[in-house]
């Protein structure tokens, strides 16, 4: 199964190809030049070096966010052009999901915690066993002095830029940072890979950003209330 992965959510951007679970080609860059201009070139440079097209791909994969809301726009634009264009289909995955799933291979609980700037993160929890990841409860934005309080007290891996850049905060005994690979195109691509087989996968029109934080002109509208967490 050949697949077509990308990260545009934050300035890391991610294009990855795969065969099944075996990575054929991937570009990873961090840079101010925006997606609208990085990303199309890097899919047709790896498409172009492995003699492969798009019409070849079995889908696409494609992170939704949380993120920059310009950054997923682009990758989900890209994605559903793609995926319309060549009656293919698209796999969604969060990044809070293609954070944590970092951690596969390994067996407990993960707090995926990614900087949101304005002094936030976006966060969730997920339980991992080997191979299998689930999710416990809903993606969350807030302050990260507020989710060092909320945190179980037990065991708990956390992985994530935000998990980085606030390590003073997540300084208990029971609890270990773990600093990984800031780009999420792999994980995003295993990822894909499992909703495709899992029969997950969505037409292009059905795909749906994942934002977790209102935009500013929808807190402007609503009175310039922050959304509750």
């Amino acid at each position: 199964m050949l697949l077509l992965t990308f990260d545009t959510t934050t300035s890391r951007g991610s294009v990855v190809l795969t065969r099944n679970e075996e990575v054929l080609g991937e570009i990873n860059v961090d840079s101010a030049e925006t997606h609208s201009a990085r990303l199309l070139p890097s899919i047709d440079f790896l498409l172009s070096h492995l003699h492969l097209t798009l019409e070849e791909m079995e889908g696409y994969g494609v992170v939704v966010g949380p993120g920059s809301f310009t950054g997923v726009r682009i990758g989900m634009a890209t994605a559903m052009g793609l995926a319309q264009a060549l009656h293919k289909r698209v796999a969604a995955i969060t990044s809070l999901e293609a954070a944590a799933y970092k951690m596969a291979g390994h067996d407990g609980l993960v707090a995926s915690v990614l900087d949101a700037s304005r002094r936030q993160v976006y966060a969730a929890l997920f339980r991992v066993r080997g191979s299998e990841m689930e999710q416990v409860g809903a993606d969350r934005l807030l302050a990260p002095e507020e989710l060092a309080q909320e945190l179980p007290p037990s065991s708990l891996f956390l992985v994530g830029d935000g998990a980085e850049q606030y390590a003073s905060l997540f300084s208990r005994e029971s609890w270990i940072v773990i600093h990984t690979d800031p780009f999420a195109g792999r994980t995003a691509a295993l990822l894909a890979l499992r909703r495709f087989r899992e029969g997950q996968t969505h037409p292009p029109g059905e795909v749906r950003a994942h934002y977790v934080r209102p935009s500013d002109a929808e807190t402007a509208t609503k009175g310039g209330k922050g959304p509750k967490v």
